[in-house]
């Protein structure tokens, strides 16, 4: 038999930028399909398999995550980033793709992205790969955990951006976080602006087996 026991967290989001608005989330969408067991070598390859399999079907579905201007004065809302959570979906045999947009300044965005992705996946900034593990990855709600965690560092130039995240999970749906953080260029007029971004639900467990 399998269990899953979870907390969860709020979301934290706080900025120190000493401008309005250097970056600000425009929509962010979670979509599941039924996956199909198999690991690749790419995050590319993950985006192609998630956009080959058949959409819709009992246990999987699509929603919006409520991330609208997260800027001062700040946002705090708890999540239940999964597919059980989000979608009242299977807990198995599944294909994931988060979708973060935003807009920003001129800067440098450091990100983190912690899933359970029992057989990999990967990550494309405005289309291209920036983070990429074909392994079993689970955090278990740990920061510290950081060879289960997906990082990058990425230069942007001011407009308009697009994060996706492709993984596949076995079992058993362990929920995801997402953090971030943003430096405007010094002719912004800024600091630093630290954002924690809305896919950050938090389990500290995520399996127990019984023979």
């Amino acid at each position: 038999m399998t269990s899953i026991k979870a907390t969860f967290a709020a979301l934290a989001v706080a900025t120190t930028a000493a401008v309005a608005a250097p970056i600000t989330f425009t929509g962010s969408t979670f979509e599941t399909r039924q996956g199909n067991g198999l690991s690749f070598g790419s995050a590319a390859a993950y985006q192609a398999n998630f956009a080959s399999l058949p959409t819709g079907g009992f246990g999987y579905g699509s929603a919006s995550l409520p991330t609208g201007s997260w800027n001062p004065p700040g946002y705090s809302s708890p999540l239940n980033i999964s597919n059980q959570g989000l979608v009242g979906g299977s807990a198995t045999d599944i294909a994931f793709h988060y979708q973060v947009n935003f807009t920003s300044v001129a800067g440098s965005l450091s990100a983190q992205m912690a899933p359970d992705f029992g057989l990999g996946g990967g990550v494309l900034l405005d289309g291209s790969q920036v983070a990429f593990n074909p392994n079993d990855m689970w955090w278990g709600g740990a920061w510290g955990n950081t060879s289960q965690i997906f990082s990058f560092s990425s230069a942007l130039a001011a407009g308009s951006h697009t994060i996706d995240i492709y993984g596949q999970e076995g079992c058993c749906d362990g929920f995801t976080g997402f953090d971030a953080q943003f430096t405007p260029a010094p002719d912004n007029g800024a600091t630093l602006a630290l954002l924690g971004l809305g896919l950050a639900g938090v389990a500290f467990a995520r399996r127990s087996f019984k023979a």
